[in-house]
């Protein structure tokens, strides 16, 4: 991309989540109606603007020709688009345009750019003013490409600012299948031209619909397309029901910051008790966070959660069992704790896919060591372990194993990292684990946060043990798998359901959501993380008669 532009570009932080309300009394869920009220809202996210573009090049082999000046962004004369940083699915966007006028060029490429929704969807920027109506093909200025005429022509003629005022609504798969198309309502100058249109297909050379979130890409098509004041609010019009089922639990959130989110959380492991914590966070995150969460765990043959099942399993004709990891293809943000899952390949193939998605992780505890044997995940031919795409794994017990407890501590060049608002006292039962030693030493593309320093005893005013050094206990990454899309990464060596009793560790991990979803922004150091109701988790360990530890439903944990 040319100088002039490099040396403007605005990093962009992705948009609270918050729909308008505004006008949409009485329509129906999910409608892309009433949205609209020519209002800038106080949490759009600026794209083009006075100080720069947040524009970047399609394909960054290119020589991209785009340029900004004085508030403007020009489009190439080549043949080069540019996208915004952040992928949309639910969203409102303003864009103001100015067509140009080439006398040697045939109609349909005279003026010519579109706004490509995800890179699906072709809103058509034309320089057509005159065409009479009755002579207008989908292809004028304000057309969806292909299918649909703007219901009035409206368009002014090339040297005049316009403006698109677009919503626009996500298809809606289950899977891989396509259950609702995606919807849109434009204004064009100020006057309807499309009313809540159901997008039933991509359109001309847009990619290929699925239930993933892309780009909004401005086309380059030889012509010098001017763009200026372009803005972007992230929106949520409604998700897909969770499903229920005797297998698992669902929490339905609220209107607040979460509103429209799915969280799905995993409890499968044999040690630490996240057959309580799941469900206690998930419950942290519904009620006073909003988010839509489900908790997934691992069954026995009659669908009772049963963490005494082996694990490692030495019978390999018996597989584990974790039902509804589909669900994972639809969820916004992953929480996981799992230990040494033997699973069917179609259940490790939706963990793949999601490792994939670019969509976030939380990784607790064991899930550095979460698998044993089944699917290997590769990248690009390539076997994936766990240890590289998290960033450690599992070494040894640094701190004394059930018997001496954690302190973190924050890493001071890092204490204003988002996940550690709001964060002071940080402890928990569960020892320090060791992930990282000479040969495989601290990566440098990890970010640590916390320390953990072992203490002498398992009380939280215990002295610190002074033969042993704090290792890294919480970090974040970027993952990119072969989708080539990255996903934040947080992993978090502590998570024993005694540890989530702690306040400090709690918040971290409900920060965690926020910051792997780009919410930062949405992120209040004193919202609350209490514990809704009762909470009395068992102590870790494998004595499960001495523990009290038993196969339960599902519901016996809602």
């Amino acid at each position: 991309m040319g100088k002039s532009f490099f040396s403007v570009l605005i990093i962009l932080t992705a948009a609270i989540l918050g729909q308008h309300a505004q006008g949409r009394e009485g329509i129906e869920e999910g409608s892309t109606r009433g949205i609209i009220d020519f209002k800038r809202p106080t949490d759009a996210i600026q794209l083009v603007g006075p100080n720069g573009s947040a524009f970047v090049p399609e394909n960054p082999e290119l020589d991209c020709k785009w340029t900004f000046d004085d508030g403007v962004l020009t489009a190439s004369p080549k043949w080069d688009s540019v996208l915004t940083p952040e992928p949309y699915q639910d969203f409102r966007m303003h864009v103001e345009f100015n067509v140009n006028h080439a006398i040697d060029l045939p109609s349909e490429m005279n003026g010519n750019s579109g706004v490509y929704i995800q890179q699906r969807y072709e809103l058509q920027i034309l320089n057509s003013f005159g065409v009479p109506h009755e002579n207008d093909q989908a292809v004028v200025c304000g057309s969806i490409y292909q299918q649909k005429k703007p219901d009035q022509l409206v368009g002014k003629p090339a040297g005049e600012w316009q403006s698109f005022d677009i919503a626009f609504r996500a298809a809606r798969f289950d899977g891989e299948q396509k259950i609702q198309n995606a919807r849109i309502t434009v204004f064009q100058n100020g006057q309807l031209i499309h009313d809540d249109y159901l997008l039933k297909r991509k359109t001309g050379a847009g990619k290929k619909e699925s239930r993933d979130a892309l780009p909004i890409k401005l086309q380059g098509h030889h012509n010098q397309v001017r763009f200026r004041n372009v803005w972007i609010q992230t929106l949520s019009l409604e998700t897909l029901p969770v499903p229920e089922s005797p297998l698992w639990l669902t929490y339905k959130g609220g209107d607040g910051p979460g509103k429209g989110k799915r969280v799905v959380l995993i409890a499968a492991e044999q040690e630490y008790r996240s057959e309580q914590s799941m469900p206690m966070l998930a419950k942290v995150l519904a009620e006073h966070h909003d988010f839509d969460c489900t908790v997934l765990f691992s069954v026995n043959e009659k669908g009772e959660v049963d963490p005494t099942l082996p694990a490692p399993n030495k019978d390999k004709t018996k597989f584990h069992n974790i039902p509804g990891l589909e669900q994972l293809a639809n969820a916004d943000c992953v929480i996981w704790i799992s230990r040494f899952m033997y699973l069917p390949d179609e259940q490790m193939k939706f963990f793949h896919d999601y490792f994939d998605s670019g969509k976030p992780l939380i990784a607790l505890r064991t899930a550095n060591h979460g698998f044993m044997g089944g699917k290997k995940y590769s990248v690009k031919d390539r076997n994936i372990g766990l240890q590289e795409m998290l960033g450690g794994t599992f070494m040894e017990h640094h701190g004394g194993w059930h018997r001496e407890s954690t302190r973190g501590i924050i890493v001071p060049a890092n204490k204003s990292h988002p996940i550690l608002f709001g964060v002071n006292d940080i402890w928990g039962t569960s020892d320090v684990y060791r992930c990282h030693n000479e040969k495989n030493p601290f990566p440098a593309d990890c970010t640590s946060l916390v320390m953990g320093q072992p203490l002498i005893n398992l009380r939280p005013d215990a002295p610190a043990n002074e033969t042993k050094q704090p290792l890294p206990v919480a970090w974040t990454k970027t993952w990119t798998g072969n989708n080539d899309r990255p996903s934040r990464i947080f992993h978090f060596t502590m998570g024993s359901a005694e540890d989530f009793a702690n306040e400090g560790v709690r918040r971290m991990t409900v920060n965690s959501v926020y910051w792997g979803l780009g919410m930062e922004s949405a992120i209040q150091p004193d919202r609350s993380v209490d514990i809704v109701g009762e909470y009395k988790p068992l102590a870790p360990g494998f004595n499960y008669d001495q523990i009290g530890v038993k196969p339960q439903k599902p519901e016996y944990y809602k």
